[in-house]
C-alpha cells in the first residue's frame, strides 16, 4: 500500500512539472500475476526516464542493466536485502553507457528537532545501518570516511554525497550538518569495519599509554575512533598481550618469567617504598612519576609469586618490618614473664581510653614507650591469637588483670551489686552480626557503657566475670545479672 500510494505521489509530482509528464511512474506487486510483472519490467525497461516503486520485489531477480539508481524510500533492517536491493543499480549497461549506479537515502530531519537530536534518534539509524550494510561489500566507503576531516564538504568523486543545493535551501548549515551526519555513519561503520590489526596497533602505540587503566578510558571516550575496538582482545585473532598491543612490551602475567627473589628484593630497596598501601600499590599501578617504571619482570604481586620464600612485606621492601604472623615468637610463659614486669593495668584502659592509661592497649600503640619502651618483636601485638587456647588477659598481664594495689570483690558481692541494674529485663544495644540477646552480651553491653542511664562498671568488678572468677563461684552470666526467681 506504502509503494502503490507513493507511485500516485509522484505521478501528482510530475504533473506539477508541465503538460509533458518527464518520468513515467509505474508500480508493481507480488499481488500480480507474472504475466503482467513481466510486461511491466520490459514497459519500465523500455522506457527513457522511468521510477517503478516495489515492496521487496525487485530485490533479487531482476537483470535491467540499465537501471542507475535505487531509492531507500523507507528503512531497510535487513543487510542481505540492503545489498541485493543496492545490486540493481551496479550492473554495466552497453545500451546507456552509464558510467555510476546510484544509491539515495532520502534524510528526513522532523520540524522542531536539532541536528544532535537528529543523529541519535531511530530515523537517522536507519540511513546508518544502509550505509554500513553496502560498506561490508564496497571498502571505499570505509576509506572515505576514514579520511574525511571536519568541515570536508562532499564533491563529486566521493561515494558518499550530501547535497548541498538541498541542505541550504531549507536554511540549514550545510557544514554542521555535513559533519554531523558523516561522523555519525561513520560511527556505525567504523564498528562493522575493524582497522586492520597492525595498523590498529600502530595507531595504538603513538598514543603512548603506560597501562590497561589508561586504555580504558580513552576507549570509553569520543577520542577513540570507530574502527578502533574498545576490547581488541575479543575482535583480533592475532591478539597476543597488552605489552604488545599497546607498544609498553608488557606480558601478560601468565606468560611472564620474573627475576630471582633475593634479585628482585634487592632492585625494590633502591626505590626506598616505605608502605604496601599505597605507595607499592601505586608504584605498580604507575602513578609514582618520583620513580622507575616497574619491571615487567618484578611482580606486582611478590607474596604470590615467591610464596615459598616470602618474609613478609617488610622484607620486601626493605624497611625490615615483619608481618606479626611470620615473627619468630618466644614462648607464652616467656611473654608473660616480660608482660608482668611492665605493671600493666588492663587490656583496653579505661572507658575514655586515655593515652596515660596503662593498658596493653596503648603500650603496644607506643603510647607508653617513653616510660615503658617499645614492645619488642618477638612478643606479638595480639597475643590472643598466636597463643591461643592457653591465653587469657588477667593471666597474661599479671595479678590477675586487676590495677595494682586493688581486689576484686567476691562474686557474691559483684553480684548482689549487679542484680539492682536488672540487665536481665534490658535488650542488647549492639545488633550487629547477629549477636542474641543473652545474658553475656547483655554483660559487655553494660561494661562498654551502652546504657547510659546506668553506673559505670566499677573497678572491683572485672569485666572478663568468666575469667575472674572462673573456681570462685561463677555459674553463668545468666546467674550472674539475674535474680533468684
Amino acid at each position: 500500500k506504502r509503494a502503490e500510494d507513493f507511485n500516485k505521489q509522484q505521478d501528482a509530482f510530475s504533473g506539477k512539472l508541465g503538460s509533458k509528464q518527464l518520468i513515467e511512474n509505474r508500480n508493481i506487486s507480488s499481488r500480480l500475476s507474472a504475466g503482467q510483472r513481466s510486461r511491466l519490467l520490459n514497459d519500465f525497461a523500455a522506457s527513457e526516464r522511468s521510477l517503478i516503486s516495489n515492496a521487496r520485489c525487485l530485490t533479487e531477480g531482476v537483470d535491467i542493466p540499465s537501471i542507475d539508481c535505487v531509492a531507500f524510500i523507507d528503512p531497510k533492517q535487513s543487510r542481505v536485502d540492503i545489498v541485493q536491493a543496492a545490486g540493481r543499480a551496479m550492473r554495466q549497461s552497453k545500451a546507456t553507457g552509464k558510467t555510476n549506479g546510484y544509491i539515495l537515502i532520502p534524510i528526513i530531519v522532523p520540524d522542531g528537532q536539532d541536528l544532535d537530536q537528529f543523529a541519535e534518534s531511530t530515523d537517522f539509524a536507519s540511513v546508518a545501518r544502509v550505509i554500513t550494510s553496502l560498506s561490508t561489500q564496497d571498502e571505499r566507503i570505509v576509506d572515505e570516511l576514514r579520511h574525511r576531516e571536519p568541515g570536508q564538504p562532499s564533491n563529486p568523486d566521493d561515494i558518499i554525497i550530501v547535497d548541498p543545493d538541498i541542505i541550504e535551501s531549507l536554511n540549514i548549515s550545510y557544514e554542521a550538518f555535513n559533519d554531523k551526519v558523516s561522523a555519525r555513519i561513520w560511527a556505525s561503520v567504523g564498528r562493522a569495519n575493524w582497522r586492520p590489526f597492525e595498523e590498529a596497533k600502530k595507531f595504538v602505540h603513538e598514543l603512548n599509554f603506560r597501562g590497561q587503566t589508561s586504555w580504558y578510558e580513552y576507549a570509553s571516550s569520543p577520542a577513540k575512533p570507530p574502527d578502533i575496538p574498545a576490547t581488541p582482545q575479543t575482535v583480533y585473532p592475532e591478539w597476543t598481550t597488552w605489552g604488545d598491543w599497546l607498544g609498553t612490551g608488557t606480558i601478560a602475567t601468565h606468560l611472564r618469567k620474573y627475576r630471582s627473589f633475593e634479585s628482585g628484593k634487592q632492585f625494590v630497596h633502591t626505590l626506598k617504598i616505605e608502605k604496601f598501601n599505597p605507595d607499592w600499590i601505586n608504584y605498580c599501578k604507575g602513578k609514582r612519576d618520583d620513580l622507575p617504571i616497574k619491571p615487567d619482570d618484578i611482580p606486582a604481586n611478590p607474596d604470590r609469586t615467591y610464596e615459598d620464600e616470602w618474609l613478609g612485606w617488610g622484607d620486601w621492601l626493605g624497611t625490615g618490618t615483619i608481618a606479626t604472623h611470620m615473627r619468630p615468637h618466644i614462648s607464652y610463659e616467656e611473654a608473660k614473664e616480660f608482660v608482668h614486669g611492665l605493671g600493666l593495668q588492663s587490656e583496653k584502659g579505661s572507658r575514655k581510653q586515655n593515652d596515660l592509661d596503662l593498658s596493653w592497649r596503648n603500650y603496644k600503640a607506643g603510647k607508653l614507650a617513653a616510660t615503658l619502651g617499645e614492645i619488642p618483636q618477638n612478643i606479638p601485638s595480639s597475643p590472643e591469637k598466636v597463643y591461643g587456647d592457653e591465653f587469657n588477659w588477667p593471666d597474661f598481664l599479671g595479678n590477675g588483670g586487676m590495677p595494682k594495689d586493688l581486689d576484686y570483690w567476691t562474686y557474691d558481692q559483684a553480684r548482689a551489686w549487679v542484680i539492682k541494674l536488672e540487665l536481665h529485663k534490658r535488650r542488647i544495644v549492639r545488633t550487629e552480626g547477629k549477636r542474641k540477646n543473652d545474658a553475656r552480651n547483655k554483660w559487655n553491653d553494660f561494661c562498654a557503657g551502652l546504657y547510659p542511664d546506668l553506673p559505670f562498671k566499677p573497678l572491683e568488678i572485672p569485666s572478663s566475670i568468666h575469667h575472674g572468677y572462673k573456681d570462685k563461684g561463677f555459674k553463668g552470666y545468666r546467674h550472674f545479672i539475674t535474680p533468684d526467681s
